[in-house]
Protein backbone atom coordinates (compact mmCIF):
# COMPACT_ATOMS: atom_id res chain seq x y z
CA UNK A 1 0.00 0.00 0.00
CA UNK A 2 1.35 3.43 -0.89
CA UNK A 3 0.31 6.52 1.02
CA UNK A 4 0.72 10.07 -0.22
CA UNK A 5 0.01 13.63 0.89
CA UNK A 6 0.09 16.92 -0.98
CA UNK A 7 2.63 19.55 0.00
CA UNK A 8 1.08 22.95 -0.62
CA UNK A 9 3.53 25.76 -1.27
CA UNK A 10 2.10 27.74 1.69
CA UNK A 11 3.14 25.02 4.15
CA UNK A 12 6.87 25.05 3.42
CA UNK A 13 7.76 25.50 7.11
CA UNK A 14 6.05 22.23 8.11
CA UNK A 15 8.21 19.22 7.51
CA UNK A 16 5.55 16.51 7.48
CA UNK A 17 1.84 16.46 6.63
CA UNK A 18 -0.76 15.78 9.31
CA UNK A 19 -2.41 12.89 7.48
CA UNK A 20 -1.48 10.52 4.69
CA UNK A 21 -4.21 9.27 2.38
CA UNK A 22 -4.02 5.89 0.63
CA UNK A 23 -3.50 6.04 -3.12
CA UNK A 24 -4.14 2.75 -4.89
CA UNK A 25 -4.04 4.24 -8.39
CA UNK A 26 -0.48 5.53 -8.31
CA UNK A 27 0.98 5.89 -11.80
CA UNK A 28 3.75 8.48 -11.48
CA UNK A 29 5.70 10.08 -8.66
CA UNK A 30 5.47 13.84 -8.22
CA UNK A 31 8.02 16.01 -6.43
CA UNK A 32 5.36 18.02 -4.64
CA UNK A 33 4.08 15.04 -2.63
CA UNK A 34 5.26 12.81 0.22
CA UNK A 35 5.39 9.09 -0.35
CA UNK A 36 5.56 6.22 2.11
CA UNK A 37 5.69 2.54 1.25
CA UNK A 38 4.07 0.41 3.93
CA UNK A 39 5.02 -3.26 3.96
CA UNK A 40 3.51 -6.09 5.96
CA UNK A 41 6.11 -8.41 7.47
CA UNK A 42 5.38 -11.98 8.53
CA UNK A 43 4.84 -12.34 12.27
CA UNK A 44 5.50 -15.99 12.95
CA UNK A 45 7.02 -17.56 16.07
CA UNK A 46 10.30 -18.50 14.40
CA UNK A 47 11.04 -14.91 13.32
CA UNK A 48 10.29 -13.60 16.80
CA UNK A 49 12.61 -16.16 18.39
CA UNK A 50 15.44 -15.25 15.99
CA UNK A 51 14.88 -11.56 16.72
CA UNK A 52 15.02 -12.18 20.46
CA UNK A 53 18.24 -14.21 20.14
CA UNK A 54 19.94 -11.52 18.05
CA UNK A 55 18.95 -8.74 20.44
CA UNK A 56 20.05 -10.84 23.43
CA UNK A 57 23.52 -11.47 21.97
CA UNK A 58 23.94 -7.83 20.99
CA UNK A 59 23.14 -6.77 24.56
CA UNK A 60 25.46 -9.39 26.03
CA UNK A 61 28.40 -8.29 23.89
CA UNK A 62 27.68 -4.62 24.53
CA UNK A 63 28.13 -5.34 28.23
CA UNK A 64 31.57 -6.88 27.68
CA UNK A 65 33.20 -4.62 30.23
CA UNK A 66 30.88 -6.01 32.94
CA UNK A 67 31.87 -9.62 32.30
CA UNK A 68 34.01 -11.30 34.97
CA UNK A 69 37.61 -11.91 33.99
CA UNK A 70 37.31 -15.71 33.99
CA UNK A 71 34.44 -15.50 31.49
CA UNK A 72 36.44 -13.19 29.22
CA UNK A 73 39.27 -15.71 29.26
CA UNK A 74 36.87 -18.55 28.54
CA UNK A 75 35.38 -16.72 25.54
CA UNK A 76 38.86 -15.88 24.30
CA UNK A 77 39.95 -19.55 24.48
CA UNK A 78 36.80 -20.77 22.76
CA UNK A 79 37.26 -18.28 19.92
CA UNK A 80 40.98 -19.01 19.65
CA UNK A 81 40.47 -22.77 19.51
CA UNK A 82 37.68 -22.48 16.97
CA UNK A 83 39.91 -20.26 14.83
CA UNK A 84 42.72 -22.83 15.07
CA UNK A 85 40.28 -25.57 14.11
CA UNK A 86 39.04 -23.62 11.07
CA UNK A 87 42.59 -22.81 9.92
CA UNK A 88 43.56 -26.47 10.39
CA UNK A 89 40.60 -27.58 8.24
CA UNK A 90 41.54 -25.14 5.49
CA UNK A 91 45.18 -26.27 5.39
Amino acid sequence: MILKANRPEAEKKKKYPKNLEPDNELETFEESKYYLIKMDFPRDKKTNIYLFVVIFFILIFCMFSLWPLWFKHFVWWVLFLSLCFMVNKII
